[in-house]
């Protein structure tokens, strides 16, 4: 509870080896060392925002499909959450998909951030 009270203890909570994140990571990045990396689709947030008709496009076509026509310049918000209880607007969806500035260092710390580089085992060629 106690670890929980400050940005960085909920973060290395959070990243712990049995933390929601860091089990995640941890599996994820198994499946690559086993060798079923192709069974996976990683796509990056930079990459989406950036890049949104082509990413897509490489989501469906990985999964063997036909890729719909999307309209990124006119998101539609069609769910509704209570963030009262977090006195925060965690929920609302930008009307178009396009870069944003990255504020991690801002909100997690730089030392966070900078502790976490070089975690993208899914770029290292080997």
């Amino acid at each position: 509870y106690f670890d929980a009270q400050t940005t960085e203890g909920r973060s290395q909570k959070l990243l712990a080896k049995d933390g929601v994140i860091g089990i995640a990571y941890n599996r994820l990045r198994d499946a690559y060392q086993r060798g079923l990396g192709d069974r996976l689709l990683l796509v990056e947030y930079e990459t989406l925002t950036s890049e949104p008709k082509e990413t897509m496009e490489a989501v469906w076509d990985f999964l063997g499909m036909k890729a719909p026509d999307h309209n990124f310049d006119d998101v539609k918000q069609v769910t509704t959450e209570d963030d009262s209880v977090h006195g925060l607007d965690l929920h609302t969806i930008r009307p178009k998909v396009e870069p944003v500035a990255d504020d991690s260092a801002t909100i997690l710390g730089e030392a966070l951030v900078k502790s976490m580089e070089g975690a993208e085992f899914w770029r290292q060629t080997t």
